[in-house]
């Protein structure tokens, strides 16, 4: 009997803790990829904005165009990260979840993450939730680039506007799905039994290696315990990679992520304020026709 539960236990605590790293594995790339997409959208802004003809620099509009948006982008990123995450034993100050309430939010007033517009758009849409309203600056960010394509602060074609938006929507997608994986990462049914079985492994390991073992069994029993216990662990960890349900290992670095993206926001179109050739005068007019 307990050559058959000491079989079943090490093959189901392997096959868990495979399925809960793959798991943590596509919500790593999906974190990744939100970053990607932000970046996508913000090199594609800073290459089609209007320069002065004369200097090669970016217009007073089209700058301003650039900061406006970069810092939605800041916006978006951090609301959204605060609409996923909850108070846990892992935080290592207040939880980035109070940003998406008022008081989080007049705090990034206060901040200049947002202006007392944005600020009042945000809390009186009685119809959109707090865990919602990074939605909100995503749109805010796509109407705009509509804007100034109609305007002429940005320059490009049809081609131009279909892949702006596409990657707004696949923006949109990747979110959708880390939200949707997190709320339901793995059946708690199965996590039930593999920890039932685990646990009935441990608790019956002294009385069936005694016979065989005799004293040793003092030493061994311990050592069995710390490493199927860990393996079980190590996939709960796995399967909690935010840290919602209060794990401490294997965490996203949420922080990390925010200061990521703050950088990226504005590097696209700063290390393009200069142009090491001259922009053509009629770039505008080529640029409609094609």
């Amino acid at each position: 009997m307990w050559g058959y539960l000491l079989t079943m236990a090490t093959f189901v605590n392997s096959f868990f803790l495979s399925q809960a790293y793959g798991y943590w594995l596509a919500q790593k790339g999906n974190v990744r990829k939100v970053q990607g997409r932000l970046s996508d959208m913000g090199m594609l802004l800073a290459i089609h904005a209007r320069r002065d003809a004369e200097t090669g620099k970016f217009t007073a509009e089209s700058l301003e165009l650039l900061e406006t948006i970069a810092r939605w982008m800041r916006l978006y990123h951090m609301l959204f990260w605060a609409s996923q995450v909850r108070p846990a034993r892992g935080d290592n100050a207040v939880s980035y979840s109070l940003l998406r309430t008022e008081v989080g939010l007049r705090g990034l007033l206060e901040r200049g993450a947002l202006t007392e517009r944005e600020f009042s758009l945000l809390m009186d849409d009685t119809a959109m939730s707090e865990t919602k309203r990074h939605s909100a600056v995503l749109e805010w960010i796509m109407a705009r680039f509509i804007d100034a394509r109609y305007t002429g602060i940005l320059q490009g074609n049809a081609g131009l506007d279909a892949r702006f938006l596409e990657e707004g929507c696949k923006l949109r997608a990747v979110c959708g799905n880390i939200a949707d994986d997190a709320a339901a990462p793995m059946p708690l049914s199965y996590v039930h039994l593999v920890q039932l079985l685990v646990d009935t492994l441990v608790v019956l390991a002294p009385f069936a290696l005694y016979p065989k073992l005799g004293v040793l069994t003092i030493a061994l029993s311990p050592v069995l315990v710390f490493f199927y216990r860990g393996f079980l662990e190590l996939s709960k960890s796995f399967l909690d990679p935010f840290g919602n349900g209060d794990s401490l290992a294997e965490n996203f670095s949420v922080s990390c992520l925010l200061c990521e993206v703050n950088a990226a926001s504005v590097r696209w179109f700063s290390s393009i304020r200069e142009l090491p050739f001259a922009t053509h005068p009629d770039a505008k007019g080529k640029t409609d026709g094609m």
